[in-house]
This record gives structure tokens, C-alpha cells and sequence, in this order.
């Protein structure tokens, strides 16, 4: 059956019955853990806010998306929303290229697949060469930033949340408008948003000396 051939379900060779199979025990899993990261990580957000001033994000991977699973608004008149549970882009902006760069090689094949790499602003990087080469650098380094990428007049810095397996299962981030955040100013958050991972990370089991990694 197609449901078995999935992992969905699972046959008992010796009396023939069904039972849900290791892709829906992996879907509960995700479920959990992404409940969990919102749970934990709303102190660690505020804290983030706190120092920064700005708004901060939580991003999972999504399909071929990254949505935003926890938010909190920047105390500022202006500031750039990040609505729950909208579908975003992998390739702009710092949330979407921290998780990008961690996704293993069938799903970041998939992601980088031509038509998938749309134009959203004059700064969008849609060539697949340029990319790489930036993936490879968040991983180096350990975080992302994005100057108007996915919305106009923007910037974002984010860094890579790791649970208790060494696996990257979101990315948590600083965003507002390019008009309080220039260059000077994105730098100067980036001890505090890869604080902030850690500490997230350290919270769903992962090494304080690894979380950086």
C-alpha cells in the first residue's frame, strides 16, 4: 500500500495488522519539538528584545518554506511584522539562509530548485553560485544577516537553534527597519542573537559549547 511504502503505516509480518509507521512517530516528534521551542524560548525572546529593541522572530522550516512560529513586537511606532504561520522564503532574509544552510542535501536541492528562487526586492541574491557561497559563510560564522532581501528597507540578523541531536530546528532572529539598524548597529547585535541561540539551545539539551558549531 501506498501508506506503507510512505512509512505511515507499518505491517506486523507475523499477524498482518497495521500500525502507524516511524513517518507519523517522526511528524508527532516535530510537533512536540516545535511546541516546545515556542514554550522555552518565549523568556529567552524577551530577554532578546530587551537588548535590542527590536522585533524578534522564531522560524522553523516549513516544506519549502520557513514560517514563523513565535513573534514578538518590537516597542517601536515602525516595525516590520513576521505573522505566525505565513510561509516565507528559504533564500531572503537572515531566518530563511540560517535554516537554509543547515537543511541536509536532498531538501536544499529542493529548495534551490531555479523556480524556487524568486526575486522579492532589487536585493534579493536568486543566483544559485552567490548563494552557496553565502550558505557556506553563515555556517563558518555561525549567523545571517539580510539588508532588504524579502521586504524593502529591512534588516535582519539571525542564528541557528540546535536541539539535544546537533540538528538545526530554527533559526531566531532581530529584524527592523534600515532606518535604526545600519551596518554598525546590525554588528553590534550579533553577540546578543547568537546568545540568545545558544541559550535556546541549550535548552532543548543542546552542549553550550556546541550550539555555536
Amino acid at each position: 500500500p501506498t501508506l506503507q511504502k510512505s512509512g505511515v503505516l507499518s505491517q506486523n509480518p507475523a499477524n498482518r495488522k497495521y500500525r502507524l509507521g516511524a513517518k507519523v512517530l517522526h511528524w508527532a516528534w516535530v510537533f512536540e519539538e516545535t511546541l516546545n521551542l515556542g514554550h522555552v524560548g518565549l523568556p529567552i525572546m524577551e530577554e532578546l528584545r530587551a537588548a535590542t529593541g527590536e522585533t524578534i522572530s522564531l522560524y522553523i522550516v516549513q516544506g519549502q518554506h520557513r514560517m514563523c512560529i513565535a513573534w514578538l513586537r518590537s516597542p517601536h511606532a515602525m516595525v516590520y511584522e513576521t505573522p505566525p504561520g505565513e510561509p516565507m522564503p528559504l533564500h531572503c532574509g537572515a531566518g530563511g539562509k540560517v535554516l537554509l544552510a543547515h537543511l541536509d542535501q536532498p531538501q536544499k536541492e529542493e529548495a534551490l530548485r531555479p523556480e524556487r528562487l524568486v526575486s522579492f526586492t532589487d536585493k534579493s541574491v536568486t543566483d544559485r553560485t552567490k548563494i552557496e557561497q553565502e550558505l557556506e559563510r553563515i555556517r563558518e560564522q555561525g549567523y545571517a544577516m539580510s539588508f532588504g532581501e524579502f521586504v524593502k528597507g529591512t534588516v535582519a540578523i539571525a542564528a541557528p537553534v540546535i536541539n539535544a541531536r546537533g540538528e538545526v530546528v530554527a533559526a531566531i532572529s532581530v529584524s527592523g527597519p534600515s532606518t535604526r539598524i545600519d551596518d554598525a548597529v546590525s554588528r553590534s547585535f550579533v553577540v546578543s542573537i547568537v546568545d540568545a541561540a545558544r541559550k535556546l539551545s541549550m535548552e532543548l539539551g543542546n552542549r553550550a559549547d556546541s550550539a555555536n558549531t
